[in-house]
């Protein structure tokens, strides 16, 4: 995979720090963009989790096409042999709401998924995003050299406000700003351009020298 597709980790990470209004207003539509990736990507995990998000109204989507889409997200992954999308799929077995009302299947998913209840939600959920804050940096870090922009720009943003586990480095957010920036990411391209002058021109400086 190409590094600009980025890891299905890194988009599922990303998608979370967008979803938890995590230093900026939160984005639900660039939530769901990069979950979405991730579970094109084919990533089981990405696509329990944008399945259950878009049923539950978590993520932005209406009428039957997106009740569509996350029942055959929660399928796919079920059939993969995630616990937590067999769990899911389940209840809406179980409910009959979206789907036809099958309690013999919804009992086989419930015993398959029972001694791993929810093992893939330990990110994109409210507790599982705690859990893992205090190593976020390093996290981004392993995914932003990799070449992944939005990666770049989050981690551009602890470093920037001294969070995550790292320092303050404003020289070195703002380059990372850069970068993202450079491979399109319009978010990057926001934050550098609202930085004082003299930082952009260092920025720029650094990463016309990386490039020689």
């Amino acid at each position: 995979m190409a590094a600009e597709e980025g890891s299905c980790d890194a988009l599922i990470l990303l998608s979370a720090l967008h979803n938890q209004n995590f230093l900026v207003v939160g984005n639900k539509e660039e939530a769901k963009r990069l979950l979405t990736r991730a579970a094109e990507l084919e990533d089981r995990r990405a696509q329990a989790l944008l399945g259950v998000a878009l049923l539950s109204g978590e993520l932005p989507g209406e009428g039957k096409e997106t009740t569509n889409k996350a029942i055959d997200l929660l399928e796919l992954s079920a059939s993969a042999g995630d616990q937590f999308a067999q769990w899911n799929l389940a209840i809406e077995l179980i409910e009959g709401t979206e789907v036809v009302e099958n309690k013999l299947r919804a009992k086989e998913l419930l015993e398959t998924s029972a001694e791993g209840l929810f093992p893939q939600d330990k990110v994109w959920s409210t507790d599982g995003f705690k859990e893992r804050f205090a190593s976020l940096a390093s996290l981004l870090e392993d995914f932003s050299e990799k070449g992944q922009k939005e990666a770049r720009y989050w981690l551009g943003l602890c470093l920037e406000n001294a969070i995550g586990g790292v320092s303050k480095d404003r020289d070195k957010s703002m380059l990372l700003y850069l970068k993202s920036a450079e491979q399109g990411y319009e978010l990057a391209r926001q934050r550098f351009e609202q930085a004082p002058t003299n930082l952009q021109m260092l920025a720029r400086k650094k990463f016309l020298n990386e490039l020689l």
